[in-house]
Formats: structure tokens, C-alpha cells, sequence
């Protein structure tokens, strides 16, 4: 029995070429894609670092902070001088006000003690009540200027009443009531002072 071989025309070859062809191409594809995707999956961009290993310039970063500091301490110190001179200046006109009343009040008190001693009358004249002024005055003024709190301040209160009583009638005592009012006087202008110099070295 023989057995023919069966040629198929051109256009029924033409189309299993063609189905033959496409079915390779579709089996093809998945794994195209698949290595498309594993070669997009391995080359993945990573960000770019640049390290730079150098030795730190200590000088030149703590320079300008070292120089800050001092600038700060320099403006710091100048201002504390400035108070310190001005409160000094303050304390110092104050000080020259205290012992002018304090002059003052003694050289009237010595005058009307002295005057009475010569002439009983002298109180009834214009210069007696010219000098109570200045000597009442002189005593508004200081207890005015002095912390009443301080005991060197209460002892001068009391050194000027002692001289007030004194004044005007002749007295051995007067003297000596004087002389307590002027050490005194004394104690309380030596303490300002102190407290001048003080501000002054602040």
C-alpha cells in the first residue's frame, strides 16, 4: 500500500507558517518579560554618598566662638564699670552735699553759741534768726539724706539734738556736744566714702 504525500497549496502553507510562528512568539513573550523584570529588578539606582575623611581644624571652628566670648565678656564688664562709675558719681555728689549741710550747721551753731555768750539780746536780732535758719536747715538736710535705719545715723541724730540744746544758752557743755556731733558727722562721711570706693573697684 503506498502511502502519497499530501503537498497542502501555497495559501494553506502560508497560514500554519504563520500560526507556527505566532505560537512561538507567544510562548516567547512571558519569558522575555520575566527577564526584563529581573534585569530591572537587579539594576536598582542607589543614592550617591561622598565621604571625605579630613582631620578637624579646631583653631578655626573655636576661634570665632573663643572671640565671642570675649567680646561678650569685654561688653559685659564695660557696662558693670559704667554703672559702677555712675552710682560712684552719684554717691560722691551726694557725699559733698552731706558734708556742706553738716559744715554749715556747725559753723552756725558755733557762731549763735558764741554770740549769745557775748550779748544776752543776740537772739532778739535779724543775725540770731539768720542763723537758726541756716543751723534748722542744715538739720532738715541730713536727716533728709540719711537711712534712719542705720545706727550710725541715729547716733548723729542724737549727736545734733545735743548740739540744738546747747546753741543758744552759755555752756561748758557745749563743747563736748559739738565734738560728738563732728565725729559722728565723721563715722557717717567715712562709710560713704567706703561705699564709693567699693563701686568704684567693682
Amino acid at each position: 500500500m503506498q502511502t502519497a504525500d499530501t503537498e497542502l497549496p501555497p495559501a494553506h502553507a502560508n497560514q500554519a507558517k504563520s500560526t507556527l510562528t505566532d505560537s512561538n512568539t507567544v510562548s516567547t513573550l512571558p519569558s522575555v518579560r520575566k527577564a526584563a523584570t529581573e534585569t530591572q529588578a537587579l539594576v536598582v539606582p542607589q543614592p550617591f554618598r561622598a565621604e571625605i575623611d579630613t582631620p578637624t581644624d579646631w583653631p578655626t571652628v573655636l576661634g570665632p566662638v573663643i572671640l565671642g566670648l570675649a567680646a561678650l565678656w569685654f561688653t559685659w564688664r564695660n557696662h558693670n564699670l559704667q554703672v559702677g562709675a555712675a552710682s560712684a558719681s552719684y554717691r560722691n555728689a551726694w557725699l559733698q552735699q552731706l558734708r556742706t549741710a553738716a559744715v554749715d550747721f556747725a559753723g552756725a551753731a558755733v557762731e549763735l553759741q558764741l554770740s549769745c555768750m557775748r550779748d544776752i539780746t543776740f537772739m532778739q536780732s535779724e543775725r540770731a534768726l539768720s542763723l537758726l535758719n541756716r543751723v534748722y536747715a542744715g538739720r532738715a538736710t541730713m536727716r533728709l539724706m540719711l537711712d534712719p535705719k542705720h545706727e550710725s545715723t541715729l547716733l548723729l541724730h542724737g549727736a545734733i539734738d545735743g548740739v540744738l540744746v546747747h546753741m543758744t544758752v552759755p555752756s561748758d557743755e557745749f563743747d563736748d556736744v559739738l565734738n560728738s556731733f563732728e565725729r559722728r558727722a565723721r563715722e557717717v562721711l567715712e562709710d560713704a566714702w567706703t561705699d564709693i570706693r567699693q563701686e568704684l573697684s567693682r
